[in-house]
């Protein structure tokens, strides 16, 4: 194997397990073997960054600024967050990578996808942008960057203190309208149809995606989103986000 196919090997790795941290740190390591010092250095850094976040998470006095002087986390957060900021300010903010993150941006919403295209652990892990753009770019980006969570301006209907998602028809109006691909990998709430009435006029049984709240109803969304994304990009499917 060439450095070329060695490099997009471990990064497929990347891409089809976001969620496992140690593809990243063996990427990171074959980056600085290859001469990439500065990107080996920002993905380690950012995952440090995260697992300090994941070690504070719940400590309300460190989360305010006003844990113990003896702290040992604290002098590493502000020396690793020194360092991200030195990275970022010498270039590397523009994700202007092998990886293609530029490239893609310019194609969705130009220079804003930058700034609403969320980046932690080194690699893009959140995007927000329109509902259209994700379906019309979506695969692109989940090819290039491992993507976990994405939000756009899709909007579920309020069904009493339940909230729903409609799969898509000609007739029908309104923001929480999802294509059927997309919505028949909705996971978790329940299916409804509304009634025999809605049954006899679209002659179908899935025509609700219910769930308990607005944010399990978005969660669910975004994963159904990724997982289209992936499988018409051929990954495997996310089986749930990983925030870190």
């Amino acid at each position: 194997m060439t450095a070329t196919t060695d490099r997009a090997a471990l990064y497929r790795g990347i891409l089809e397990r976001p969620d496992d941290d140690v593809a990243r740190r063996v990427f990171a390591d074959y980056l600085r073997e290859n001469g990439e010092e500065a990107r080996a250095d920002f993905i380690e850094v950012q995952l440090r960054l995260a697992e300090i976040e994941h070690d504070t998470t719940g400590n309300e006095w460190h989360e305010t600024g006003l844990c113990s002087p003896y702290c040992e986390l604290c002098p590493e957060l502000r020396r690793l967050n020194d360092r991200e900021s030195h990275l970022w300010g010498h270039g590397f903010g523009g994700m202007e990578t092998p990886d293609g993150l530029q490239s893609i941006a310019m194609h969705i919403v130009g220079e804003s996808f930058l700034r609403t295209g969320i980046v932690s652990r080194g690699f893009v892990s959140a995007v927000r942008c329109t509902l259209a753009d994700w379906l019309r770019h979506g695969p692109r980006i989940v090819a290039g960057q491992p993507v976990e969570e994405v939000r756009t301006d899709a909007v579920a209907d309020p069904i009493g203190d339940e909230w729903c998602w409609v799969k898509d028809r000609p007739e029908l109006l309104g923001s929480a309208r999802i294509p059927p691909e997309v919505f028949n990998l909705l996971e978790g709430g329940r299916l409804e149809s509304g009634g025999n009435e809605w049954q006899d006029h679209f002659g179908v049984e899935d025509f609700w995606r219910i769930y308990p709240t607005e944010a399990a109803a978005q969660s669910a969304l975004s994963l159904a989103l990724i997982n289209w994304a992936r499988r018409v990009a051929g990954l495997p499917p996310l089986r749930e986000h990983a925030t870190h």
